[in-house]
């Protein structure tokens, strides 16, 4: 849905019954500690140029499952891209340390000077 959004440049696609933000908002209601939610929602606002709403659901996103791979990987990678390395780094190192498989996050801090190999 959010693809869809970002394509079609407005919050209630033609298909949809409700705006993207009544989704979310539902979705966060249903699984209220899910890391998943946040996560999808601040890639959502990171694809359309919202940095501060991104932040704000990415921070969500690692306190609600600080064990879960793939948003460290994901929320570190988005950090990365807004030049916050340093806690990029902390987000590849325990997703790393978790076994997360793809090596992206890695390469890009390694580009930039941080070794996840210590």
């Amino acid at each position: 849905m959010s693809r869809l959004v970002n394509r079609e440049g407005t919050s209630q696609p033609r298909s949809a019954r409700w705006p993207i933000e009544c989704r979310f908002h539902w979705a966060r209601l249903r699984n209220a500690n899910d890391g998943m939610v946040s996560l999808i929602e601040g890639v959502h606002y990171h694809r359309l140029g919202n940095r501060a709403e991104a932040r704000t659901h990415l921070k969500r996103a690692a306190e609600l499952s600080p064990e879960n791979p793939e948003v460290r990987y994901n929320v570190g990678l988005l950090l990365f891209r807004y030049g916050e390395h340093d806690a990029a780094y902390g987000h590849a190192k325990e997703a790393y340390a978790m076994g997360y498989p793809l090596p992206g996050l890695r390469n890009m801090l390694e580009r930039a000077g941080y070794s996840l190999d210590d």
